[in-house]
């Protein structure tokens, strides 16, 4: 299955807008009502493993902005979802792995870090078939 950067993107806010449905999600920068999550693709890179094949991924960083008084208890809170529901997150009929995850609260926001890799294999386009062949023998 190849997968698209959109694709992953989906998929990660929509895994985000299933721990709370009442906490929106946003892809981009925006001036909003606290709480909300940001979800921001950092880097995309794709490395050629063998033949075909190649591992394409993708890291992360989702902001949380609390809406509490106590911004590090509701972050810390949020961060030990976040490890729960970025660890297999669906797509299509597959799920995608998160690795390589971190979180950090820098002034009063929840910094998580994560990373997916997913297989890709190039297709190739079919050579044309031969249509026929004649073949000629002699009997010596």
């Amino acid at each position: 299955m190849n997968v698209t950067v959109t694709d992953v993107r989906h998929a990660v806010s929509a895994t985000l807008a299933a721990i709370d449905p009442a906490v929106p999600v946003y892809g981009e920068e925006v001036e909003a009502t606290r709480p909300y999550f940001l979800a921001k693709l950092h880097r995309v890179w794709q490395t050629r493993m063998t033949g075909r094949r190649y591992v394409r991924s993708y890291k992360f960083d989702v902001q949380y902005f609390p809406s509490t008084a106590e911004p590090y208890g509701e972050s810390h809170a949020v961060a030990d979802k976040l490890y729960e529901a970025l660890e297999l997150i669906p797509i299509g009929s597959g799920k995608m792995r998160g690795a390589r995850m971190r979180h950090v609260i820098i002034e009063g926001i929840l910094h998580f870090f994560f990373t997916i890799e997913v297989e890709m294999f190039k297709q190739i386009a079919p050579s044309p078939l031969m249509a026929s062949a004649d073949m000629e023998e002699t009997i010596l």
